[in-house]
C-alpha cells in the first residue's frame, strides 16, 4: 500500500541494516519499531538524515528527520502577537479554554513522576 502511495520509510533508507525499536511495551518486555516517518519518493534527495532517539519519558522514542530546504531560506523574523486580538472574547475564550485542557492533560501525567 505505501508504495501504491508513493511513500518510503525515511529512516530505514538510511540505515538499511541497522536494528532499532521506536517502541517499548513494558508488560511484554518487548521492543519494536512501530513509528515511521514516511516520505514522499519525490523528497529522497532532501533528506539530510533520519535518527531514532532514546525512549526516555514514554514508551516511544522520537523519530527525527532533517530535510534540506527546497526554497531558499530568508533571514528568520521574530513572531510577534497581533496584540488587536486581545479584546476579542472568542479569541480569551479561546486561549483560557487551550491553556486549561493544556494544564489538565499534562500536570496529571507528571503527578506519576
Amino acid at each position: 500500500m505505501l508504495l501504491d502511495l508513493g511513500l518510503v520509510d525515511a529512516w530505514r533508507l538510511q540505515h538499511p541494516t541497522t536494528r532499532d525499536y521506536t517502541y517499548f511495551s513494558p508488560p511484554h518486555k518487548t521492543y519494536s519499531r512501530i513509528d515511521y516517518i514516511l516520505l514522499s519518493k519525490l523528497l529522497l534527495t532532501h533528506v539530510q538524515s533520519s535518527n531514532i532517539k532514546p525512549i526516555v519519558i514514554s514508551d516511544h522514542a522520537a523519530v527525527t528527520l532533517r530535510l534540506q530546504s527546497l526554497v531558499p531560506v530568508s533571514k528568520p523574523t521574530l513572531w510577534r502577537l497581533d496584540t488587536s486580538l486581545l479584546p476579542d472574547e472568542d479569541f480569551q475564550r479561546l486561549i483560557h479554554n487551550t491553556t486549561k485542557q493544556f494544564f489538565e492533560d499534562n500536570i496529571s501525567h507528571t503527578d506519576n513522576w
